[in-house]
């Protein structure tokens, strides 16, 4: 569990650098306009009374831990991009971002963050899930693991 919560706070720190990072451009990158309308779609449901609120507790925060077999690594990268992209779009979605190991350039993370367990359920039916699922039983990862966790702090 401690481990679990190190790499969520680690996770959450990258993020952050991230947009920080991005700050210093001369013109905003497609993924920061992408999470500042992640944020934005965050900010106001949370400050929603609606069907829309988003409930801390009833959300699901998915960290998977994949180790990428080096010859699909292309593979790898076109599928999680196509994933990611397609994730973002659900309504569910809060956030879904692919991160790569320092220690081991095979290893990622991705942290996603859905509204409820409805929105992880309709999720698994989307064909951009089935990507992942398709490459995991193809052989494409040496392993593959996911912690799943609700919400307590979320914020943009």
């Amino acid at each position: 569990m401690k481990s679990f919560l190190i790499l969520g706070m680690r996770l959450l720190l990258l993020s952050s650098l991230a947009r920080v990072l991005s700050s210093f451009t001369a013109a905003p990158s497609a993924s920061y306009l992408s999470s500042q309308h992640r944020n934005h779609h965050i900010s106001h449901a949370m400050s929603s009374s609606s069907d829309n609120e988003i409930v801390p507790s009833e959300t699901i925060g998915l960290v998977v831990e994949a180790e990428i077999v080096p010859e699909r690594m292309d593979d790898f990268l076109e599928m999680i991009q196509k994933n990611a992209e397609g994730s973002r779009a659900e309504a569910g979605n809060l956030r879904f971002d692919v991160i790569k190991s320092q220690d081991n350039p095979n290893k990622f993370y991705f942290y996603e963050l859905w509204k409820n367990g409805e929105a992880v359920a309709s999720h698994k039916k989307e064909p951009h899930f089935a990507l992942w699922s398709e490459f995991k039983a193809s052989g494409g990862t040496k392993s593959s693991v996911t912690n799943k966790a609700n919400g307590v702090f979320i914020g943009n």
